[in-house]
């Protein structure tokens, strides 16, 4: 990665954020204006270019709009936690970030893959909901018993 394309990205979680996030933008340019070409030509030609691509500007930060809910909950969870078990709570919380960084990654990427193969909304709520849970479950799993990828999560080298 050059310095140009990590401007925005100022330690090691937020540049690992900017390598995941891409793939839902490169998933609605094929969907919805035809984008020929392929996930890493897109991320290092067209991602960072800082302007419009077929009318969508790059890069896009489109992930404010969550503030509101976040808010609701976040509070949801607060009750939660207290009937859970600190042992139980502390991991909950190292999961969150790695849970944040790649979930709706998941979703938009199994998602357009159920698209494309028709798949009826139940069967696809189903799938999304099962798929996101394992997919988050597994990225925060193997990234937090692998050193190196610690800091690349958001979580503390150990």
């Amino acid at each position: 990665m050059t310095r140009d394309v990590v401007a925005g990205c100022h330690n090691s979680a937020e540049t690992f954020s900017c390598s995941v996030i891409p793939a839902q933008q490169w998933v609605e340019l094929i969907g919805q204006h035809g984008y020929p070409q392929g996930f890493l030509h897109f991320w290092a030609a067209d991602y960072f270019r800082f302007g419009a691509l077929d009318g969508i500007i790059l890069p896009m930060w489109q992930h404010l709009w969550f503030v509101v809910y976040l808010r609701v909950y976040t509070m949801l969870v607060v009750l939660l936690l207290a009937v859970i078990p600190a042992v139980m709570r502390a991991m909950l919380a190292e999961a969150v970030f790695p849970f944040y960084i790649v979930h709706q990654t998941i979703i938009v990427v199994v998602g357009w893959y159920l698209l494309r193969a028709d798949v009826a909304a139940l069967p696809s709520f189903l799938i999304l909901l099962a798929a996101t849970m394992i997919g988050c479950w597994l990225f925060y799993a193997i990234g937090r018993s692998i050193g190196l990828l610690r800091p690349l999560i958001g979580l503390q080298r150990r």
